[in-house]
């Protein structure tokens, strides 16, 4: 089962022009004050916002691409055999790494907003909580590897259908509506203007992937039975 070209291509040019007003909207808000204050290693924290974002970039380019090409075209294991997602996967766990850096980022730009002390600690306390307890659910309910994609490689994968258990009880993307709060804690623990405004970006565009990558192919991979 695939989807129409037309679709396809529908999807794709969103994609572009919703990560293209997503990048114009960091660069109009990285010429506030708060945001451009501080630098850290001999950097500007400009410089490492923009370096922030590209990561972001560059994992959901490289994901969507890896999934396009192996769940309609099955070329990323023509050219790599049995070991097609484990290749995918050591480059999907560097770039999710990679992704880290909103915390030197933080770093960078901290206490320029003016939150108080305790309210900032509560609320990342709160986060991070949600984060790793959605996480650490997603992960034991489908394990690692399904968690990256598993399910475009291998078509085993995805007996069983959707996970309606765990964290999946409260909602079927867990992740993206829950796990991500993790990226908003360096932000709001370290005060930061840049790191909040990062964050954003980060939850924004994860939610782009979703709607034009992951939704439809899960509607592929389980006919129909897409997340809500």
């Amino acid at each position: 089962m695939t989807q129409p070209e037309g679709g396809l291509f529908r999807r794709q040019a969103w994609h572009a022009f919703s990560l293209l007003a997503l990048g114009v909207l960091v660069w109009v808000f990285s010429s506030e004050p708060a945001v451009r204050e501080g630098s850290l290693l001999g950097l500007s924290t400009v410089a490492w916002l923009w370096g922030t974002v590209a990561i972001a970039v560059l994992h959901q380019v490289y994901v969507w691409l890896a999934w396009r090409l192996e769940l309609h075209l099955g070329w990323v294991s023509s050219v790599f055999g049995d070991k097609a997602f484990d290749r995918f996967a050591l480059g999907f766990k560097v770039f999710g790494q990679a992704r880290n850096v909103i915390i030197l980022l933080a770093v960078s730009n901290r206490f320029t907003i003016g939150m108080p002390l305790v309210p900032r600690v509560v609320v990342a306390l709160v986060l991070l909580a949600v984060s790793v307890y959605t996480i650490a659910s997603a992960m034991r309910r489908l394990g690692a590897d399904r968690l990256m994609g598993l399910d475009h490689f291998d078509e085993h994968a995805r007996e069983g259908g959707l996970v309606e258990e765990g964290v999946f009880r409260f909602t079927k993307n867990p992740l993206y509506v829950l796990g991500f709060l993790w990226f908003w804690v360096p932000g709001v623990a370290l005060d930061s203007a840049a790191a909040l405004l990062a964050a954003g970006f980060y939850h924004a565009y994860i939610w782009v992937h979703y709607y034009c990558t992951e939704k439809p192919d899960i509607q592929v991979m389980y006919e129909g039975d897409a997340a809500a």
